[in-house]
């Protein structure tokens, strides 16, 4: 679960990592216009811009903003999608730092998905970053297969039993609907092919989930743990698969966090003059 403190995290990472400044060219709407009352907005740091979520139950972390970060596309490539897009932030953000490329957002729960759409609105985006309200097992169907050039997923990887706070915690964090499998499967099947399906999953579970994407024709070919430091084991694997490609990975040097909160109080001091927030993962 995310603390209240985490708009100021993911505040400092985007300005740390150089997220682009309007890439849109968009005027942004007033965030009042779009707001419910039991919603609040999280300010991204980055040109403006901001996404909404609930006040209470599931909110992103930094594991949202990590992946937005890490992922690429592959040369020429204009479409991507983004499976399980809860608020929109992974959309947001990958579609603000690659201004050629448009982005379906897919994401089941109707109301989650509506909080997604008014954030897309809210920042001008809407020329950029479509929500899809459906079951992500549908998306190939109804958005075409073999169409994406690049599909996003911060998957669930709790197993179903566990309990959430509300509904929609549990459609974010347990592996209800088929889990990490039923996500690599609509990748492959969106995907032209080459097309890059770029994810972060727990690192615990590092064996299960390149053998279900090997399975699928979706090798891992870039790959980058995230540690808190070096007296720690890695938490998280951000994997970057291409499908149709022949095996090897190239495994990026380890993103330690203690050290990126020391860049982002550095960076964060240099522009402001105050010391930058602490950076965390989702547990």
């Amino acid at each position: 679960m995310v603390s209240e403190a985490f708009c100021g995290r993911c505040a400092g990472i985007l300005s740390v990592n150089g997220f682009r400044s309007d890439s849109f060219g968009a005027k942004r709407r007033l965030c009042s216009e779009f707001i419910l009352p039991d919603e609040d907005r999280t300010d991204l740091g980055r040109n403006g811009l901001f996404v909404l979520q609930k006040k209470s139950g599931y909110r992103f972390a930094a594991d949202s903003v990590l992946l937005a970060r890490f992922a690429g596309i592959r040369m020429g490539g204009t479409r991507a999608a983004e499976l399980g897009a809860g608020c929109g932030v992974i959309s947001v953000l990958f579609a603000d730092s690659h201004p050629a490329v448009t982005v379906d957002a897919v994401e089941i729960d109707a109301e989650t998905a509506d909080m997604a759409r008014r954030s897309v609105l809210a920042n001008g985006m809407e020329q950029r970053v479509r929500v899809c309200e459906m079951d992500l097992q549908a998306s190939p169907a109804r958005l075409g297969r073999e169409m994406y050039d690049l599909v996003l997923a911060n998957p669930p990887y709790w197993a179903g039993g566990i309990a959430a706070a509300d509904g929609r915690s549990r459609i974010a964090k347990t592996q209800a609907g088929g889990g990490i499998r039923a996500f690599i499967s609509c990748a492959a099947a969106l995907l032209k092919e080459r097309g890059y399906f770029t994810l972060v999953y727990p690192a615990a579970q590092i064996d299960e989930l390149f053998q279900a994407l090997g399975a699928a024709r979706l090798p891992a070919k870039r790959a980058r743990l995230v540690q808190h430091s070096a007296a720690c084991a890695p938490k998280r694997v951000l994997a970057e698969c291409v499908k149709g490609a022949s095996g090897g990975i190239r495994w990026e040097p380890t993103l330690m966090v203690a050290e990126e909160e020391e860049r982002m109080a550095a960076e964060q001091k240099t522009r402001t003059g105050t010391a930058g927030a602490r950076v965390e993962t989702e547990e």
